[in-house]
């Protein structure tokens, strides 16, 4: 919750669900217009009752910096939503 979201599932997997703890904008808000340039893709998922964000991390070349550049376009994202609000 540091950064404003929280994590929904636990997995051994490398999936992660999550959704914004900061405004509580819609996950399928975030994820359009997280969209809309076409340089990153996130998927939605239907989880325990909730529309989630849904990142999986497969590739064993993501580093850190690639984690960090997500994080920052989602709270790129985020800002600008809920400045519209």
């Amino acid at each position: 919750p540091e950064a404003g979201w929280a994590i929904r599932n636990h997995s051994d997997l490398p999936v992660i669900l999550f959704e914004d703890a900061r405004h509580r904008i819609p996950s399928r808000d975030i994820a359009d217009e997280l969209e809309r340039d076409g340089a990153t893709w996130l998927g939605c998922v239907q989880y325990e009752g909730k529309t989630l964000l849904r990142a999986c991390l497969t590739s064993f070349l993501t580093e850190q910096p690639d984690l960090d550049r997500l994080l920052d376009r989602l709270a790129a994202v985020r800002d600008r939503l809920s400045s519209r609000s």
